[in-house]
């Protein structure tokens, strides 16, 4: 996703990348092309690395990540609250001691039944963005 010119998350199709990953230093690297992340400055810009799980076969509403589920299914994670708000990011990066934990981040939301489309952004966890 990269923002449109409202600043609104939009999605990115047809961006090929490159995940990296070094098992002697447990670091995982990924490599987007330039264009593919707007304009701008990118040492002006804050970031997000959350791991998600894409789904074949997504519901109109949740842009083919896989639902998380209170209790796993075939092809559902389990573990999620009973309500329909939760996350869906299985692992967030975020460096030790830089505000509040992964954890904290995550479970931060007010619990709803309502239907997903008629929540608005604050009906859903808010997470704290890197900055260089």
């Amino acid at each position: 996703m990269a923002p449109d010119e409202t600043g609104a998350p939009k999605m990115v199709g047809g961006v090929s990348f490159k995940v990296i990953v070094d098992r002697a230093t447990h670091r995982v690297q990924m490599r987007v092309p330039r264009g593919a992340l707007g304009e701008g400055d990118p040492m002006q810009w804050a970031y997000a690395a959350a791991v998600l799980s894409q789904d074949g076969f997504p519901s109109s509403a949740d842009a083919g990540v896989r639902d998380v589920l209170p209790q796993a299914e075939q092809w559902r994670m389990g573990g999620a609250p009973d309500d329909v708000n939760h996350t869906r990011i299985l692992d967030y990066a975020w460096a030790e001691g830089t505000g509040a934990t992964q954890e904290e981040m995550l479970s931060r939301y007010p619990a709803s039944s309502q239907p997903v489309g008629e929540l608005t952004a604050d009906g859903f966890a808010q997470i704290e963005m890197l900055t260089p």
